[in-house]
């Protein structure tokens, strides 16, 4: 049977991958940052989370919008670096 642990290289890959996405992360604005992290992370719904951050269910959508358009740009620029 095969070792399902990655190789070397690729956990290698996948750390820095890693690592960049939490710069990335740790890079937005705080307001998009605490919606994006509490829909993907705590799994909350746009209700909830517009409960918590005290703002409407539609700038939690807004936010994590562009929280997820944010990181794509940064995370595109990272690896076009590379």
């Amino acid at each position: 049977p095969a070792d399902p642990r990655p190789t070397p290289d690729a956990a290698a890959e996948l750390q820095e991958k890693t690592a960049l996405v939490n710069q990335a992360v740790a890079a937005l604005p705080a307001e998009l940052r605490e919606a994006l992290l509490l829909f993907t992370v705590e799994q909350m719904s746009h209700a909830e989370i517009a409960t918590t951050l005290n703002c409407s269910a539609k700038a939690v959508e807004v936010r994590v919008y562009r929280a997820r358009q944010a990181l794509k740009a940064a995370l595109a620029a990272s690896l076009a670096e590379k």
